[in-house]
């Protein structure tokens, strides 16, 4: 058993058996696309030289790489850059240009227009002998690697149609959908621990749960109105102000400040709570507050009013969503950790893997 606890330590982590089921997702599990909620597809470079020859047998294909480019970007230096790289030319408005003579003459392509850098020009013969599908096998692979080393991930096949380079197809060997073609990062088990900055949900940092203020505790009697003090903060002598600024916002907005505050319409309630430009309300308040947190008194205070809330971004699940988009037979990580033991060993009992899950799933077990 780890003996080491702390605030996100659950019975899971405790008896360890939480890293084995993090190992077990890292090695089986299926990416789905946050789009179009489909299983993402991953290829190997074997898999993905074997479909190109099938399909551009007796073709010309040009391997590149879309630029990464933004509004800043200068051309001139961008190109000088690829020079050095050892890059010679790249594809624009379907037309092939040598970047030196882009160097001597920048007006010739200045454009907005999407650029891809050459990274191999292949001629597959109709019929590739043996020795020559080797050696072509390994100019692809290198050539396809070289391409995916830029920032989008990915290899842009042209092929020549009508005097022209018309994109034809893009690939990686990261996960990516079939549909939508959203990439996704590859995972390691690190990445499904809440314990880790890398898996845990950005908004509850793993916690499941964040502090927000709690309307029951700033407003502990609501059988008194605004003006009697029913926002309890804003009778403290270091809000005060607030209370006179609340009561000048409610005779603008037409809010009965005489009126007991539980007895108030629910828009006015979210009006005084929520706020709006006019008013911070009580949440834009303490958001104030925080700025100031590194004072004690001002933590104690702050600490009076607010409760543990169910994060709105995980669901309590802890993990970031992209993680969450990993399953193992449609289930995810945390769905799986929310079983009783008798489902848990249903789930197990009745996993359909391929014969290579199989393999690594009982390498794990």
């Amino acid at each position: 058993i780890n003996p080491v606890r702390n605030a996100r330590a659950t019975v899971g982590t405790t008896t360890e058996i939480f890293d084995y089921l993090r190992l077990l997702y890292e090695k089986i599990g299926v990416q789905y696309c946050s789009k179009c909620n489909l299983p993402k597809v991953r290829h190997t470079l074997g898999e993905i030289f074997a479909k190109s020859i099938e399909k551009y047998l007796g073709q010309t294909l040009l391997i590149s790489a879309r630029y990464p480019q933004t509004v800043q970007t200068d051309e001139e230096q961008l190109f000088k850059e690829l020079l050095k790289s050892g890059y010679s030319r790249c594809l624009r408005k379907s037309q092939v240009f040598l970047i030196e003579d882009i160097l001597k003459n920048p007006s010739r392509i200045r454009s907005r227009a999407p650029l891809f850098i050459i990274i191999d020009r292949l001629k597959i013969a109709p019929q590739p002998e043996p020795n020559a599908l080797e050696k072509l096998q390994t100019r692809f692979t290198q050539a396809v690697q070289s391409a995916m080393q830029f920032k989008n991930a990915e290899a842009v096949f042209f092929v020549e149609k009508h005097a022209k380079w018309t994109l034809s197809d893009t690939v990686t060997t990261q996960s990516r959908c079939p549909k939508c073609h959203e990439l996704s990062n590859p995972s390691t088990a690190i990445s499904f621990s809440f314990n880790s900055p890398l898996g845990a949900c950005p908004h509850c940092k793993g916690f499941g749960n964040t502090l927000e203020v709690d309307e029951e505790l700033v407003v502990p009697n609501p059988q008194l109105s605004i003006s009697e003090g029913a926002i309890d903060p804003f009778t403290k002598p270091s809000l005060r102000r607030w209370q006179r600024k609340l009561m000048m916002f409610c005779e603008i907005a037409r809010i009965d400040a005489d009126l007991p505050y539980r007895e108030l319409p629910e828009a006015h309630r979210r009006l005084v709570f929520d706020g709006e430009k006019r008013f911070r309300g009580v949440r834009g308040v303490f958001k104030m507050l925080e700025a100031e947190k590194y004072k004690m008194r001002i933590r104690v205070f702050v600490s009076r009013y607010v409760s543990p809330f169910l994060c709105t971004l995980c669901k309590g699940a802890r993990l970031n969503p992209e993680v969450l988009r990993i399953k193992v037979g449609e289930t995810s990580i945390s769905e799986l950790c929310d079983k009783t033991l008798a489902e848990c060993d249903h789930f197990i009992e009745t996993l359909v893997l391929t014969t290579e899950q199989r393999q690594i799933y009982c390498e794990v077990r």
